[in-house]
């Protein structure tokens, strides 16, 4: 599993955004960013929140689970099973 920062940092690469853009995006100084790639300093929960809606991510997929990151880039390249066994926990938790 990667790290936070590991994800942060190549989330904002795909993106084409700079460390300065994200943190006025999410209420950080571009310090607390760059210590967020580092590993220097973890973000609190709320800051994280933050950063997978500004991804367009799963909160899990941002913390470096494994899985299947479907956002709008890489739905091109997702294995259509991947994205059914998906929805079906989806709904199956909802039900519950």
């Amino acid at each position: 599993m990667s790290n936070i920062g590991e994800k942060i940092k190549e989330l904002r690469l795909e993106k084409k955004v700079t460390q300065k853009e994200i943190a006025e995006a999410i209420g950080v100084s571009p310090v607390s960013v760059q210590r967020f790639e580092y590993g220097s300093v973890r973000p609190s929960l709320d800051t994280l929140v933050a950063l997978a809606e500004y991804f367009d991510v799963p909160l899990d997929f941002l913390m470096g689970h494994t899985g299947t990151n479907l956002t709008g880039a890489n739905l091109k390249r997702t294995d259509m099973r991947d994205v059914k066994a998906c929805g079906a926990i989806f709904v199956r938790a909802n039900l519950e």
